[in-house]
């Protein structure tokens, strides 16, 4: 314990003049993108007794996190062997407050300090996997930080990299919100089995922030990779804005609707040319279209106009079957952080009567666990009115399983979409 002490009690000066002149070289080489679980509601400040829990992946880590939050410093708990693994390492591992646990598997000191300086509110990261994962899938966490972070009364905020340093691709890093297991327990001494619970609770919530950051790299309005379909969704706003001219009427009174990360878009059908009101409406995300066989020729699909279909987002499906390549192609989709455009009527309704909703709407929000946001177009009586876009509010993916949450979904669809229509009709009427 007397050499832990010693090795930390470096002049606060000089972590700050590594952490300032350290910070723009790392930022350079490791090209970090931060995200969030939670956008626009979280910040990267930390206040008061953090405890930082990561997967890990390399040495680079350490400075990774040390840059990641630029006004606080995080004291990382690491492995003798990691600390004296070459005598670069030691020292830096010096600078920054590190926080050894030795040797022997009955010495519990480092648990004590840690605990210490949490209930003094300092900072610091651990990483339960003990040693490097190169894997993507998220190795065995050790529990100790449990008995850790209950004792000290503070806040367990998960974290996940991608473990990318030095490449063409970039280091990033999602921070995810505040885990407080005194709402998750109520024993005070923790039993073997609570405090495993526990750890398994962290764990998922880490291996969820990998899935969340996947969705969000998608989220950019424009990506090289994506230039033809980036340019021609631009091409159709910026041509049908001025015959549209559309009008967004959501639930909560917003002149436009902003939400993060994938969700179905579940919308009336009277008109061909509704899925193209929708993505000018909804320009600025990537949609994708499930567009029915029909629409690509019967009975051999046309090649130059399931070429354009295809590179304009639409996802073939058939009405005769459960076409299941299909219903994986929009699960796909969304996991990779996409909007996807549905009519679960399944055909057009010319009159503007809504018809029966289908349950596959459902059954792709179920497994790709998204929201549905159910929308109604209504078009003008005259060419010189505005088209509107009514919003209603997301329905979320179901607490029951299989055919029970299915139904009960589609049940909260049909009248999210007659409430709309009934909304759009006393507005026309005016």
């Amino acid at each position: 314990m007397t050499k832990n002490k010693k090795r930390q009690n470096h002049h606060p000066l000089v972590r700050w003049f590594i952490k300032f002149t350290g910070w723009p070289v790392a930022g350079l080489y490791l090209r970090r993108k931060t995200y969030f679980e939670n956008p626009g509601v979280q910040k990267r400040s930390l206040k008061g007794g953090v405890l930082l829990v990561s997967n890990h992946r390399s040495y680079w880590d350490y400075i990774s996190y040390f840059a990641l939050f630029l006004f606080r410093f995080i004291r990382p708990v690491v492995s003798y062997e990691i600390y004296h693994k070459n005598k670069l390492l030691t020292f830096f591992l010096n600078m920054i407050g590190a926080i050894v646990v030795d040797k022997n598997p009955f010495d519990f000191s480092w648990m004590e300090e840690t605990i210490a300086l949490l209930r003094k509110g300092k900072k610091v990261i651990i990483f339960p996997e003990a040693h490097f994962i190169q894997e993507d899938k998220l190795a065995t966490f050790h529990s100790p930080y449990i008995t850790v972070a209950l004792r000290a009364g503070v806040p367990i905020i998960p974290l996940y990299t991608n473990g990318v340093y030095g490449s063409i691709h970039r280091n990033r890093v999602i921070i995810g919100e505040p885990i407080y297991l005194k709402d998750h327990t109520n024993q005070t001494t923790l039993l073997r089995e609570e405090r495993e619970r526990l750890n398994e609770l962290v764990k998922k919530k880490v291996e969820s922030l990998k899935f969340q950051m996947e969705r969000q790299k998608n989220l950019h309005w424009f990506s090289p990779k994506k230039f033809f379909w980036d340019l021609g969704r631009a091409l159709v706003a910026i041509h049908l804005c001025l015959i549209y001219r559309i009008k967004f009427v959501t639930y909560d009174g917003k002149k436009r609707y902003k939400k993060a990360g994938p969700y179905l878009l579940a919308s009336n059908h009277v008109k061909f040319s509704d899925s193209f009101v929708l993505i000018t409406g909804f320009w600025r995300r990537r949609m994708k279209v499930m567009c029915a066989d029909v629409v690509y020729g019967q009975p051999k699909p046309k090649k130059v106009r399931s070429f354009f279909l295809n590179q304009a987002g639409c996802i073939k499906i058939s009405r005769e079957t459960m076409d299941l390549k299909a219903i994986q192609n929009c699960c796909d989709s969304l996991n990779k952080g996409h909007v996807l455009l549905v009519f679960p009527e399944g055909h057009l309704h010319r009159d503007t009567e809504l018809g029966e909703v289908h349950e596959g709407t459902a059954m792709i929000a179920q497994r790709a666990k998204c929201d549905i946001v159910p929308s109604y177009i209504a078009y003008g009586k005259h060419w010189y009115n505005r088209t509107r876009i009514y919003l209603g509010k997301e329905i979320p993916v179901s607490d029951k399983k299989g055919m029970k949450g299915i139904a009960e979904m589609t049940t909260q669809l049909n009248l999210a979409l007659a409430e709309l229509k009934a909304k759009a009709d006393k507005e026309m009427k005016k």
